[in-house]
């Protein structure tokens, strides 16, 4: 799932606000209106690196490549309680993974 950077706050018609420098996978919002979005610079999509990429991150790489999860965005984006399940590992450790992961796609 694509990850988006707000260049600008957005603003949408049910009440939602998304603050600028947000990484969000604007779930919910159609391919159209993200279409829109891109075209008019108000998101630019975000490029995640690899995990694999990580310092230190060789290993969890290794597990998480098993089950398709290959970099920051599609971890971020995964089930982590079913990930956690899949991989017979504590979910607290996994969130904290993926948020150290998040870092690096950060402002």
């Amino acid at each position: 799932m694509p990850l988006y950077r707000m260049l600008e706050r957005l603003s949408f018609d049910d009440d939602t606000v998304i603050e600028m420098d947000t990484v969000d996978p604007l779930n919910g919002v159609s391919s159209e209106v993200i279409a829109l979005l891109l075209k008019k610079r108000r998101i630019a999509e975000v490029i995640a690196p690899p995990l694999r990429a990580l310092p230190g991150w060789g290993e969890k790489a290794d597990a998480l490549e098993s089950l398709g999860i290959e970099d920051v965005s599609q971890l971020i984006s995964a089930d982590l309680e079913e990930v956690a399940k899949e991989l017979n590992t504590p979910v607290e450790g996994l969130r904290e993974a993926a948020q150290d992961a998040q870092q690096w796609i950060e402002v």
